[in-house]
């Protein structure tokens, strides 16, 4: 999608949230009252914003360590995994179309 006043294309970053130790959100996760979106709600997050421009999914990479990300089952978290950093490198969507998981209904 072209942003008509500018004739731009939109570069989107989606940042699915993951909880780091020692901040307010970890005491949340702790706590029991947050848990990180599934890899499905990110992977279907992408696909609908697509239409307004590449879109790169971050993937907490930075070394963080993490407390609790985005996941899935363990049938399906890999293939997830893979499907989005294959996606980030050629924003081909073919690359997210992965077969259904029971986990996700």
């Amino acid at each position: 999608m072209l942003f008509r006043s500018h004739s731009v294309r939109c570069r989107i970053a989606l940042e699915p949230t993951f909880v780091v130790p020692g901040t307010p959100l970890a005491d949340l996760h702790i706590a029991g009252l947050y848990v990180p979106v599934s890899l499905w709600v990110v992977r279907q997050a992408a696909e609908r914003i697509a239409a307004f421009g590449s879109v790169y999914v971050g993937l907490w990479d930075e070394d963080l360590h993490p407390l609790a990300v985005p996941s899935s089952c363990a049938n399906c978290q890999r293939t997830l995994l893979d499907a989005l950093q294959q996606f980030n490198a050629t924003q081909d969507w073919s690359d997210l179309k992965v077969a259904p998981c029971e986990c996700h209904g």
